[in-house]
């Protein structure tokens, strides 16, 4: 697929085009579900009982049709723009329904906007996008190098991924641009898309099932047995809704269930509750219950049963998912490690797997990785499976003390860059050499360890480098604090300082020069002048130099003093608040 401004989108014969049918101004964009059935923004539509002008550009030749809100399916609400059908009353022939694609991308995935400008003139627009954040119903989308989106042409867009030929990851349905000075590498202000994905449209529309594919995020049947005439055990439910709100507890938790028991039914409600497709033939019912047990929708990315599985298959399951292909015959594993998933996952029945130990390993990767882990035994644990869980949380921790290393190692060059500036600011460099040793002894011991247990000392270990990171990040934050009120020092004496010699030139332009009245004397003879005049040139070049070179207040201050007295001596001003006459240098 091609990037630009505008491209032409030849072949795709299920993107529309919408304009209003009084202005012929374009109002969206949409997607063809089936014969005379479209899918965009409910935005496009000023009321409902509106009709609006819908364009085939990628049918030659075709026709516009004319569409309304459908009978049936309306505009169905999710969040504050909902999504609208629109019952088009014609379809031209070659015209074929969008592939929608249920995933959980990662963050980072690379993605593309198809939408409209505002007139009609040309092909679509192609904006290439990341994804930037997801949660509850809706994923956010950044706009590559922070270009900006159209306000209309672009409600109910398609994103698409980078297959071939591309599917339909979902639609655009909020949209904010880019805020005004919003520089190239500001992310504040910077213009963002929201998009509803397909499993959250199918659970507003489930008619649309018949042209979605890809795996669902929770499988039909790990949420069958959740009835809810079953009894829930509402302190577990609270725990699980917490973990999964990422309010409480580790990022890698374990559980144990009987099946059928009320543990086991409260673990699969809660998983059915927080899957954005809400897979239950009675999801009211099972979320008529205290709030604190009802989980966020989309707040698990994806639940597998892995009885009988291979770590290889599961990996597998979980790249279809992540909407990633694996090259060639290449293993799905080696891919996953690869990408930045950073995704929720719950694994049920580790101890049922084909190969447990290997899937533990896999686990552990996962971890690493930035996922979080829900991991579900059928009953009582071996110790074995114990330490296993274990070293898979203890792995994850050590990959997050390693992240937490390296943005300290940027802090810690910025602070040093910092303390040769400015005076008073201390480096931390020594603290820093101390934990990247204590980070290659943990590293040695999970060398010379096997799978499985973690080998003596390597929890006490980690606890070291855990708080030796929490001691230095505060001294690396106390630094920084007293580096920012040094800079604001240096900057408002520098401000002090423009200020007298904008004063200064100012005077010169316009012959505006005092006598020196002020000290006594009706005004100086040309000799005194002369030697007024070295002086604020002398005094200026210590302060010059005092206030953009290495700044040291008890240095910066006195020097620019000196030379406001100077300044003020040779315009014939009073002495400035706080300066004494006797003060002044003759």
């Amino acid at each position: 697929m091609k990037h630009g401004s505008e491209v032409r989108a030849d072949g795709d014969s299920w993107l529309l085009r919408i304009r209003a049918r009084d202005t012929r101004r374009v109002v969206g964009t949409g997607v063809l579900l089936g014969d005379r059935l479209a899918l965009t923004c409910a935005t496009v539509l000023p009321h409902p009982e509106a009709q609006v002008t819908v364009d085939f550009p990628g049918v030659r030749g075709a026709a516009p049709a004319t569409g309304r809100a459908h009978p049936r399916h309306g505009t169905p609400g999710s969040g504050a723009a909902g999504l609208a059908v629109l019952a088009l009353d014609r379809t031209p022939p070659g015209a074929a329904p969008a592939a929608l694609r249920r995933a959980a991308p990662p963050l980072g995935t690379p993605v593309v906007i198809r939408g409209w400008a505002e007139t009609h003139d040309g092909g679509p627009l192609t904006i290439a996008a990341d994804v930037d954040h997801t949660w509850g119903e809706d994923i956010r989308l950044a706009p590559a190098a922070y270009q900006d989106l159209p306000e209309h042409g672009c409600h109910g867009a398609p994103v698409l991924d980078h297959h071939d030929p591309p599917r339909v990851l979902g639609v655009i349905l909020g949209l904010r641009p880019a805020a005004a000075g919003a520089g190239a590498g500001a992310r504040a202000g910077a213009a963002f898309a929201r998009m509803i994905p397909v499993d959250t449209l199918l659970r507003h529309l489930p008619f649309a099932e018949k042209w979605a594919a890809g795996r669902r995020g929770v499988e039909p049947a790990l949420t069958s047995r959740a009835s809810p005439g079953s009894s829930l055990l509402a302190d577990y439910a609270e725990r699980l809704a917490r973990w999964l709100t990422d309010r409480g507890g580790p990022p890698v938790r374990t559980t144990e269930v009987e099946e059928g028991s009320p543990r086991d039914h409260t673990l699969r409600r809660a998983l059915a509750l927080a899957d954005r497709e809400l897979v239950h033939p009675r999801p009211d019912a099972l979320s008529a219950s205290p709030a604190a047990t009802v989980p966020p929708i989309g707040s698990l990315d994806l639940a597998i049963d892995v009885t009988g599985r291979t770590a290889e298959q599961i990996a597998a399951g979980i790249a279809d998912r992540m909407n990633l292909t694996v090259p060639g015959h290449g293993s799905a594993r080696a891919l996953l490690r690869r990408a930045r998933l950073a995704r929720t996952i719950a694994f049920l029945g580790l101890n049922r797997a084909a190969e447990p130990a290997d899937v533990a390993e896999l686990c552990g990767e996962l971890a690493e990785n930035g996922c979080r882990l829900l991991l579900v035994h059928y009953g009582r644990r071996t110790r074995a499976e114990r330490d296993a869980g274990a070293m898979i949380a203890l792995r994850q921790r050590i990959a997050r003390l390693a992240a937490d290393l390296d943005a300290l190692d940027v802090r810690a060059a910025q602070l040093n860059e910092a303390a040769q500036r400015l005076a008073g600011v201390v480096p931390q460099d020594d603290a820093l050499t101390g934990l990247h040793l204590d980070y290659a002894v943990i590293g040695r011991m999970r060398a010379t360890a096997g799978p499985g247990a973690a080998p003596d000392g390597l929890t006490a270990a980690v606890d070291r480098l855990d708080s030796g990171i929490r001691r230095a990040a505060r001294a690396v934050a106390a630094g920084e604090a007293e580096a920012e009120r040094r800079r604001r020092r240096r900057d408002a004496l520098r401000e002090e300082f423009d200020t007298y010699r904008g004063l200064l030139a100012f005077a010169a332009a316009t012959g505006a020069r005092g006598g020196g009245g002020h000290d006594g004397h009706d005004g100086h003879d040309g000799h005194d002048g002369e030697d007024l005049e070295e002086q604020v040139t002398a005094e200026h070049d210590a302060a010059f130099g005092a206030l953009w070179g290495y700044f040291d207040p008890g240095t910066a201050g006195p020097a620019l003093a000196a030379y406001v007295a100077a300044v003020r001596r040779l315009l014939g001003l009073p002495p400035a608040d706080g300066e004494r006459k006797e003060d002044r240098k003759p």
